[in-house]
């Protein structure tokens, strides 16, 4: 369940660069995992894509994604999980939370509309 989406407005570009960061940032993505408490679960994502402005001005963005989790919702206490991939349990409440933050290279970007695919597989094991 998508609790909360990245905000990438709020965040300012610091010489090129825009972080979120998933354990710290109230910009960062929140999602919520449900299943059997205890139950292990495999994570694989999109861990690194490029996006180009939709308008065709030729404005690129680099992005970086990282994610955060643990079994309750508490961001500043979450772990980054392996890059690309983690295996986790569901906490004892039933449910694991995520965090998706990024590090985006805007230093090619232009003006315009940028669209990025997120993707995040979830499996019960």
């Amino acid at each position: 369940t998508t609790m909360r989406d990245v905000d990438l407005n709020s965040p300012s570009s610091t010489e090129g660069f825009i972080l979120v960061n998933p354990n710290t940032s109230p910009s960062a993505g929140m999602m919520r995992i449900s299943g059997r408490p205890g139950k292990p679960i495999r994570i694989t994502y999109l861990a690194a894509e490029t996006l180009l402005e939709d308008g065709g001005t030729g404005g690129v963005v680099k992005a970086n994604y990282r994610i955060s989790g643990f079994e309750t919702d508490n961001q500043a206490a979450s772990v980054l999980l392996d890059v690309g991939e983690a295996n986790v349990r569901i906490g004892p409440d039933g449910n694991y939370y995520i965090w998706l933050g990024a590090l985006l290279d805007v230093s090619k970007a232009k003006p315009g509309s940028y669209v990025s695919e997120f993707i995040m597989e979830i499996e019960g094991n």
